[in-house]
Parts: structure tokens; sequence; C-alpha cells
């Protein structure tokens, strides 16, 4: 989990509901272990005893909505929907990068370079407002996310060594549905109260960039009476082609409860 303040945000599995592995970096970034396909959520906590508002970003795109947050409270955001009179809440899917060049077909470590942890990992950003009441309305308009996949990260942020060792998100299948009835509060942010940057990766990308050490070298095993299953370190740099009642209004802005 990352704090800020009294507030925490992790990501969870969409199946399971736990948390992933994270790491703490020598660059001082926190970073969840994760890998290709799998689902998840975001879950956001807070201890703090005001409702508060909250954004959402992933890989550099904003969500698109507004939700609140109840005085020691929880709620698992994802990509919001509204059709008649039923929230969605879809999960997001890590997605392993097929390309390894940019739109213009240019190397991208001869680009951008590749010292920056960034080039391999995700990120999901959780920023924290004073809410602000706006009144109450019993009218639930069909409202739709547009968030997609952010191609632009990908082009820059990709590291040139191995596709496999990079992620980013896109669009799950799992979801959490509520009906909706009764009247909703209409809200808007106020003043920033916190910021959270939490940073994704596979195994494999975080022992490239350095958060994590790789596993040890086949020599280093000899000798041993148990040898277990080991990735050897020259793989890890080839690439392999096989490798809550209260609704508002959506960014322009929706607000979710």
């Amino acid at each position: 989990m990352v704090c800020s303040g009294k507030f925490k945000l992790e990501l969870i599995d969409a199946d399971t509901n736990r948390p992933f592995t994270e790491h703490h970096g020598k660059d001082g970034k926190t970073y969840a272990e994760v890998e290709p396909e799998i689902e998840y959520f975001l879950r956001i906590s807070s201890t703090d005893p005001r409702i508060v508002c909250l954004t959402c970003s992933v890989d550099d795109k904003d969500l698109g909505y507004i939700s609140s947050l109840m005085p020691h409270g929880e709620r698992i955001n994802g990509i919001w929907s509204r059709e008649n009179g039923v929230s969605k809440m879809s999960a997001l899917k890590f997605n392993k990068l097929i390309n390894k060049r940019n739109n213009d077909g240019m190397d991208t470590k001869k680009q951008w370079g590749n010292n920056d942890n960034i080039h391999w990992t995700g990120c999901v950003e959780l920023n924290v407002y004073e809410y602000v009441d706006q009144g109450t309305t019993n009218s639930y308009d069909n409202v739709s996310s547009s968030w997609s996949e952010n191609t632009d990260h990908v082009r820059k942020g990709l590291h040139l060594s191995s596709k496999k060792k990079a992620l980013n998100s896109t669009v799950g299948t799992a979801t959490i549905e509520t009906k909706l009835t009764g009247r909703h509060h209409v809200f808007s942010c106020g003043a920033p109260i916190a910021s959270i940057k939490l940073y994704y990766c596979s195994t494999v990308g975080l022992i490239a960039a350095k958060v994590l050490d790789p596993p040890p070298r086949e020599e280093e095993l000899e000798g041993r009476h148990h040898y277990g299953s080991v990735t050897k370190i020259q793989d890890l740099d080839e690439d392999d082609d096989n490798d809550d009642n209260d609704y508002g209004t959506f960014k322009k802005k929706h607000r979710v409860e």
C-alpha cells in the first residue's frame, strides 16, 4: 500500500481481492509486482473523519469521474459507467506491450534512453480533495467511460530491450454492479488534500529496472542439493514473441459516491 496522510491506495486482484506484493525502489517509489492478463481494481481507504472527493488516473489518463469516500471508509474504483439505474464498475487489466517501436518507427531506446524506471512501469495516481456538497437529486443519467488504453504512454514509456518486461493497463472483463434507488448527492471537488502514486510492473521488469535483485546465476547454484526453478540471467534481456448508492455527474464532470 502507499499512504499519504490519512489515505491509502493499493491495487487488488479482481478475482481474490488480495493486494499485489509491493516493493520500495531506491528511487523512493513504490512498485506493485504484477503479471500480464491479471485483472485488478483500485482499493482506496481513509482514516480521515471527513467525506472527501477522489479522482484517479491510470497510465496518465484520467478515469473520467469523481467519486466520494466516506469518513473512515473504503471503496473500490475501476472503469465506471451507469445505465438504466445500474452502476457498473469494471476492472482494469495488466497488458503486455506488443510493440517495441514508436509510431514513427524510431527505436525507443535511442529516442528516450533506458535509465529511468518509468520505461518499465505503469502508474496509478490518486488525488484526494475536499468534498463540496451541491444538494441532492433523483436523476440517474446514463453515462459511459471514455477511458481507454494510453497508447502515448506505451509509445514513450516502452524500453527497447524486451517487450515482455513492460506492462500497461487496458479494459478488463470483471464487473461490480449496483442497483441505484432513491435520491443521491451531487458534489464537486474542493481544495486538494493528498496525492498518491503507485507504480506497477512484471517481476522480470522489476529486475531489469533494478527494483528487485536478479535470481542467482547457475554457477552460484552448483553444489546445492536443491535447485528449484530458476530464471537464467541471460534470459531477462531476450525477446520472446510467445511470451454505493450515491452517484452524481461524469467529468465534465460525473461524480460517483
